[in-house]
């Protein structure tokens, strides 16, 4: 993925998390980036019964085969030491959740209210924007974004400890559990843990050595 839409979906959930932490968010709330610029406005979008059809709804939920590779880029390391259980999809209120795949049949089977905004990201070229969709939960937010076959999950970070991976690791998890559970093959980046498997990135953010943040990114190798 551009590094440009990384930086950007993560600097719309940090809007968004800055937002909530004022408190509730609200019908109307105009949430703005960290350079002042106005990012949206939220809306509360009711469960409908309308059904979209995705291109990307036939690729398999789960994946037999783990690749194993190294990335030089951003200094990152593939985990080598992932089975096929850990293929970092997680499940939400019954839904099984994976970056990379459509992002509309996941947003259907939730079936909760969520607020929701869109904002236009920088992809460096002159002839094409992108629009990253952001649908903020009361546990977790799920950014997308458009492809050729239709919108697929991005991002997805948790907001709350009712959250946790398919692992059961949750906010409040200590750093040598994390490790304990997912392995020695993790690269640091700041305050967090990094692993990835295929073309997800999962990562923990640790807060006095428990973590305090998790998410789940869509990063297929270039």
């Amino acid at each position: 993925m551009d590094k440009k839409l990384i930086t950007a979906t993560a600097t719309i959930f940090t809007a968004l998390m800055l937002s909530a932490c004022g408190g509730s968010d609200t019908e109307g709330t105009i949430v703005t980036l960290e350079n002042g610029e106005k990012a949206g406005v939220i809306m509360t979008v009711p469960q409908t019964d309308e059904t979209e059809t995705d291109p990307l709804a036939s690729v398999p939920e789960t994946s037999e085969t783990v690749e194993t590779a190294t990335s030089a880029e951003d200094g990152l390391v593939v985990n080598q030491t992932m089975s096929a259980a850990n293929d970092f999809s997680f499940t939400y209120l019954g839904t099984v959740i994976t970056p990379g795949e459509a992002s509309a049949p996941v947003i259907e089977a939730l079936g909760t209210t969520y607020d929701y905004y869109e904002q236009a990201l920088d992809t460096g070229s002159d002839s094409q924007n992108t629009t990253a969709k952001v649908y903020s939960y009361s546990d977790l937010v799920i950014i997308a974004l458009p492809s050729v076959s239709g919108d697929y999950i991005d991002t997805v970070y948790f907001k709350t400890g009712n959250c946790s991976t398919s692992e059961g690791i949750a906010f409040g998890a200590p750093s040598d559990t994390v490790i304990a559970t997912y392995g020695e093959n993790y690269t640091s980046e700041g305050d967090a843990i990094v692993y990835k498997s295929g073309s997800i990135k999962l990562s923990f953010f640790f807060t006095n050595g428990k973590v305090s943040d998790i998410s789940y990114e869509y990063e297929p190798e270039l």
